[in-house]
């Protein structure tokens, strides 16, 4: 998408899972929209940060245990 491609940052609103699967992976298997690799994912259990391709937990859902 070319919003994508003139964004300084790429957030996403998702669902954590799918068919009790994880939704987020390593290497996406679709076609791929743009080059950019996403900054922040938010999802009903927590809000994940992305720099530089690590992985930083901001927030955590209430009914999230652990």
């Amino acid at each position: 998408m070319d919003l994508v491609t003139a964004a300084k940052r790429v957030s996403i609103a998702m669902q954590y899972a799918a068919k009790s699967k994880p939704k987020i992976v390593n290497t996406c298997t679709l076609p791929l929209t743009s080059a950019r690799s996403i900054d922040l994912v938010v999802s009903k259990l927590a809000v994940v940060e992305l720099p530089g391709r690590r992985e930083t937990l901001l927030e955590t859902s209430p009914r999230t245990s652990g």
